[in-house]
């Protein structure tokens, strides 16, 4: 299981004052037969995210998974500094 083929990546990083502001837009322009879904769409992911490097913890702004013509919105926070990550 997993993913195989080409990603196209349009983002940009910026880092001040130890925290590192990613954002991009990953884009898995192929068929995604080797989804769990099994659909032959285009995957893309439009993400934004602010990661304190110090505590390890970061907020995810407003982003969003497009699957074909279906859309998840998401946010959040995320911690990689426990056992296990949250």
């Amino acid at each position: 299981m997993g993913l195989g083929g080409l990603l196209d990546l349009d983002g940009t990083l910026e880092s001040k004052g130890g925290e590192a502001e990613p954002r991009a837009t990953p884009n898995y322009p192929e068929p995604c037969s080797s989804l769990a879904v099994r659909r032959r769409v285009p995957l893309t992911v439009d993400f934004n995210t602010k990661y304190n490097l110090r505590k390890n913890a970061g907020v995810l702004n407003p982003s969003a998974l497009k699957i074909g013509s279906a859309i998840a919105r998401l946010n959040g926070t995320y911690n990689s500094a426990g056992e296990p990550p949250s």
